[in-house]
C-alpha cells in the first residue's frame, strides 16, 4: 500500500512539472499581471488625473520661448498671454490620456503634454512635462508644470 502511495504521488509531482502545467501557470501569472496593471493604468481616453508627477487637478503653467508665451490652466479657466495677446476662456473639459501622455482639445486650440524632462531655454529651470500647444496653424513649444511649483517671481 504505501509503494502505491508513493508511486501515486511521484506521478502527481511529475504531472504538476509537465510542461502543460508549466504553461499553464505562465497564462496565469500572465492574466493576472495584465489584470493589475489595467487596474492601476487608466485607459487613453480616460480622463488624466496627474502626469509626470504633475497634479492635472490643479492649476497648471505652461511656457514657452520664442516668441515668449504663457498659459494658465485650472480652476475652470485657461488664460493664454504674450506680447500681443491677452485672452481667456471657460474650460470645463478635463485633460484626457493618450499613448504618449495627455491632450486637451477646444475650438481652436490643442494642448498635448508629454511627461519628458524639459528645459525653457532661457534659465536653469527644468520642468516635469513638455508641451506643444497648437492656436490655428501656429505651433507653439514650450515646457508645463503645477503652477505652485513655479517660482513666484518668475519673468
Amino acid at each position: 500500500m504505501r509503494t502505491l502511495l508513493f508511486v501515486a504521488n511521484s506521478l502527481l509531482a511529475l504531472a504538476a512539472c509537465s510542461p502543460t502545467h508549466q504553461a499553464q501557470v505562465a497564462n496565469a501569472e500572465s492574466t493576472a499581471a495584465s489584470a493589475v496593471m489595467s487596474a492601476i493604468t487608466p485607459p487613453p481616453g480616460s480622463p488624466a488625473h496627474s502626469l509626470g508627477g504633475v497634479d492635472l487637478d490643479k492649476s497648471i503653467t505652461l511656457v514657452g520661448t520664442e516668441p515668449f508665451w504663457n498659459i494658465l490652466f485650472g480652476d475652470g479657466r485657461l488664460v493664454f498671454s504674450s506680447p500681443d495677446s491677452h485672452q481667456g476662456r471657460t474650460v470645463s473639459a478635463p485633460f484626457i490620456l493618450n499613448k504618449d501622455g495627455a491632450e486637451w482639445h477646444d475650438d481652436d486650440m490643442d494642448i498635448y503634454l508629454t511627461p519628458v524632462r524639459c528645459s525653457d531655454g532661457m534659465s536653469d529651470r527644468g520642468y516635469p512635462l513638455k508641451a506643444v500647444v497648437h492656436i490655428g496653424g501656429t505651433v507653439l513649444k514650450g515646457c508645463a508644470n503645477n503652477t505652485s511649483r513655479l517660482p513666484q517671481n518668475r519673468p
